[in-house]
């Protein structure tokens, strides 16, 4: 979809973009092209992309949804799913997860060692497509 989109709003009439093929064309004349239509639809596709950029969020904005609990002996502790953090002065980047006993919260790492002065927090990015 947008590299189909990119080649259009690159149309010029060297490039020939003025053919039949070309979505935009009102008629077979290079000046009929819908230019407003391209233009919502480039609009559309960059919303599109920024909307799917992770961002980094304060914790004093807010936290992440606690989604998974288990059963303790006299308990329930509740988890977020993993998300990269931020903690520390040193600005430490690393995969957690924010863990709620009763009204405690705390953020952990994968071996349930405490993470300290989180200040933010992201989803993790989607891995990318095709071979690693």
């Amino acid at each position: 979809m947008y590299d189909k989109l990119i080649k259009e709003l690159r149309c010029d009439y060297e490039l020939n973009c003025w053919k039949e093929e070309c979505p935009y064309l009102v008629s077979s004349s290079y000046n009929d092209c819908d230019a407003k239509r391209k233009e919502h639809d480039a609009a559309d596709a960059i919303e599109q992309l920024i909307s799917r950029v992770p961002k980094w969020i304060s914790v004093n904005e807010r936290l992440p949804e606690l989604t998974e609990q288990v059963e303790g002996d006299n308990f329930l502790t509740d988890f977020s799913k993993d998300v990269v953090v931020v903690s520390g002065k040193a600005h430490l980047i690393q995969i957690g997860r924010l863990v709620s006993e009763g009204r405690n919260e705390y953020w952990t790492d994968d071996t349930f060692d405490e993470i300290k002065s989180v200040t933010h927090w992201m989803e993790i990015p989607e891995l990318p497509k095709g071979e690693l």
